[in-house]
């Protein structure tokens, strides 16, 4: 399929989620502040049983460390404890936008921490912010886990069963993402919120070949596939979104459009220019919507020129797109803004 790139998207929220499963990442955040410094210009805290760095103005932490600011793309690096994504708030500095579940610490804006503790439905336990359920059935759910997995089912994220195939689960039971105490997939009761419903990364209740993930702006039920005939008609399979993975998500033809222009640029009449995040901007053409430029949005439903948006923790909002290359974008004297940190296309304030 024929991607058009727009430019690399910085804060790459799904990058930092799945990241979080994966490699030496799997044990964790930091725990304890003996012995670390922040570089020497941070302070380091512990909170309820983290740590982490609270670092100077115009710089991120990095495990237990202190890192500058990229100069023109200041979410670049900033990972949010894995436990969210980055956004430029209306000042021009980094914040984090959490994943439900999760809250801003007490010392940084730019670390998620849990924000409760919730019961595990699925095995009938408690997992805590500290760390995962302890429980024999837990336990007993593992090795029939594992002994699935060596029927030759494979969970590209390091789980016993594959979010495409469905594989490795009981037929009363569903692949589904799970995000504590790591980024994996997990068995668990079918759920039955469609693809493009807004959901819960902490309980996700997408229908099977689905998963609740943070893209476009906002948590949404996204279908995931393989290959273009795991989708339905008219809908192929985009890879590069998410990352480390063979995984790719069902969306329309990506098409070489002018995420500015009106309807039927580049485009069917009826139709208009979207926007799909990951490791790079992909364009494609959807139908148009009918939601003004600063209007409350849940998906695609914006005018033609605007996206659906989370800016400064606030509600989802339609924001008309902009060329940062262009002065006065936005009307005489109001410039372009790099709110999603790829130096090309910006967003109207």
């Amino acid at each position: 399929m024929t991607v058009r790139t727009l430019g690399l998207l910085a804060f790459a929220p799904l990058a930092a989620a799945l990241a979080a499963g994966c490699g030496d990442d799997a044990a964790g955040p930091p725990r304890s502040c003996v012995g670390q410094t922040c570089s020497g210009i941070g302070t380091c805290v512990e909170e309820i049983g983290y740590a982490y760095c609270a670092c100077p103005p115009e710089h991120h932490p990095v495990g237990l460390t202190c890192v500058p600011d990229h100069a023109s793309v200041p979410c670049d690096g900033v990972t949010c404890f894995d436990r969210g994504w980055c956004r430029i708030g209306s000042d021009g500095d980094p914040t984090c936008e959490c994943f439900p579940g999760y809250r801003l610490s007490g010392g940084s804006d730019l670390v998620c921490l849990p924000e409760l503790v919730f019961p595990d439905a699925d095995v009938g336990t408690a997992v805590d912010a500290d760390g995962p359920a302890e429980d024999g059935a837990g336990d007993a759910e593992a090795a029939d886990d594992g002994a699935e997995a060596e029927t030759g089912c494979v969970g590209e994220l390091g789980g016993p069963c594959n979010l495409v195939s469905q594989c490795g689960c009981d037929p009363a039971e569903q692949c589904r993402v799970a995000v504590l105490p790591a980024v994996t997939e997990a068995c668990g009761m079918i759920g039955d919120a469609p693809v493009g419903s807004l959901c819960n990364m902490l309980e996700d209740r997408c229908v099977p070949r689905a998963a609740c993930l943070p893209l476009l702006g906002r948590l949404a039920c996204e279908q995931v596939c393989y290959l273009d005939g795991d989708c339905s008609s008219g809908v192929g399979c985009i890879h590069d979104i998410l990352t480390g993975t063979a995984y790719g998500l069902c969306s329309p033809p990506a098409t070489p459009c002018d995420p500015y222009g009106a309807a039927g640029t580049d485009c069917p009449a009826d139709h208009a220019c979207r926007v799909t995040p990951g490791l790079a901007l992909f364009t494609y053409c959807a139908p148009v919507g009918t939601v003004d430029v600063g209007g409350a949005c849940v998906s695609d439903n914006c005018v033609a020129g605007s996206g659906c948006y989370v800016l400064d923790r606030g509600t989802p909002t339609c924001r008309r797109y902009c060329n940062i290359a262009t002065p006065d974008a936005c009307g005489a004297g109001i410039p372009c803004q790099d709110l999603l940190g790829n130096g090309v296309l910006g967003l109207c304030p």
